[in-house]
């Protein structure tokens, strides 16, 4: 195991979590998290795609509102965020501390 963050998946705001997960999934082939798929006992304000060996791929988070962004412009910036998996807490908050 290394001792440096690993990216578990890209995460996505939408007001639409199911709609966007699934012109993804059909973009890029993935498939749904076991339980998040329709039907399924997932959560439905959080949904995870994962590519073909099962990884994490992207992730949809549901928000209440969400500015459509003014790209080029900056007045509103896109949104997501990135999450990070650590081998220990104690040494990845020393290292990798955020000013």
């Amino acid at each position: 195991m290394t001792e440096y963050p690993r990216l578990l998946h890209t995460v996505i705001d939408t007001t639409d979590v199911r709609g966007l997960a699934e012109f993804y999934r059909e973009l890029f082939g993935y498939s749904y998290r076991p339980g998040d798929e329709p039907g399924g006992t997932g959560f439905l304000d959080w949904l995870v795609l994962t590519d073909d060996s099962g990884a994490p791929r992207l992730a949809f988070q549901e928000v209440e509102r969400l500015e459509p962004t003014t790209w080029p412009d900056h007045d509103v910036p896109m949104q997501l965020h990135l999450d990070f998996t650590v081998p220990t807490r104690v040494r990845t908050g020393r290292a990798f501390r955020y000013p």
